[in-house]
């Protein structure tokens, strides 16, 4: 349980990196919800707060967060598919690119 928003998150950038359906990002936000909700409700009974615990609305605001999070990892996986993916890569690993790579002063 300790890693599954890791995994859920990998599972994201998969799918945008295989070009799968953007449903699915639907599919693994609604998975997330239900994986976090528990604990979530557990940390907001022990929480002092407003006397109007609605748990609806609260359960709504994490999926909708979980989707803005799962589309953006989904971007990610389409944009490192991308032919300037290799390009990130090469950003990511510290090579240098652009007309000055390899030059020397």
């Amino acid at each position: 349980m300790k890693y599954l928003g890791y995994l859920i998150l990998l599972a994201g950038v998969l799918a945008g990196y295989l070009g799968l359906r953007v449903w699915l990002v639907f599919v693994l936000a609604f998975l997330s919800t239900f994986a976090f909700a528990s604990a979530r409700r557990n940390v907001l009974q022990n929480t002092p707060q407003a006397p109007d615990k609605n748990m609806v609305l609260d359960g709504m605001f994490l999926f909708f967060s979980q989707i803005l999070v799962l589309f953006a990892v989904y971007l990610l996986g389409v944009f490192i598919a991308s032919p300037g993916g290799d390009l990130f890569a090469d950003f990511l690993t510290g090579k240098r690119v652009g007309p000055d790579a390899g030059m020397t002063e």
